[in-house]
């Protein structure tokens, strides 16, 4: 019969080892399972799992109290990701939205949020800029001509904070 420290340790088809464990942390259960080690190597032998196993365990239940690690993200300005998006994301849009895009970007976006650091803008300053177009001093001709300038400045930003940040 095996023993506890080594039950949840098996055998791979391919004569690999392979552990797995379900352990309860801050009343959460956490179920994992592993055929690497920590340095993602795959393990050889039933000493190698059961290490591996004890290791991955504490670290589990460790996971709660460590800060947690913010990825690296490259600070870039709006301008810089409007760039990339003219040059990546647009090539299946119409010929008429370039243009809208490009006339909204050269007449009020790149005055305004251009040199910003996508970061930075607070998602207020984004609703004030809306509201001030809205309610603000633009004629009512381009509001009826341009409804979607509301949404062509979120997917301006919304772009810049998900896509190709790096």
């Amino acid at each position: 019969m095996a023993s506890t420290h080594d039950s949840q340790v098996y055998k791979l088809k391919n004569g690999r080892w392979a552990y797995r464990f379900c352990i309860s942390v801050n009343g959460k259960k956490i179920a994992k399972r592993g055929k690497t080690d920590s340095e993602g190597n795959p393990l050889q032998s039933k000493s190698d799992a059961i290490k591996a196993r004890k290791k991955a365990i504490k670290l589990t239940q460790m996971a709660p109290l460590l800060p947690d690690k913010k990825p690296d993200i490259e600070k870039r300005t709006v301008r810089e990701v409007f760039k990339e998006y003219c040059e990546k994301g647009r090539a299946d849009r119409a010929y008429q939205t370039i243009r809208k895009q490009d006339s909204i970007w050269e007449n009020h976006l790149d005055s305004e949020f251009g040199d910003c650091v996508i970061d930075e803008i607070p998602v207020s300053e984004v609703n004030d800029y809306l509201a001030l177009l809205y309610y603000g001093n633009l004629p009512s001709v381009f509001i009826k001509y341009y409804p979607s300038y509301a949404n062509d400045l979120m997917t301006v930003t919304e772009l810049a904070r998900i896509l190709w940040i790096k």
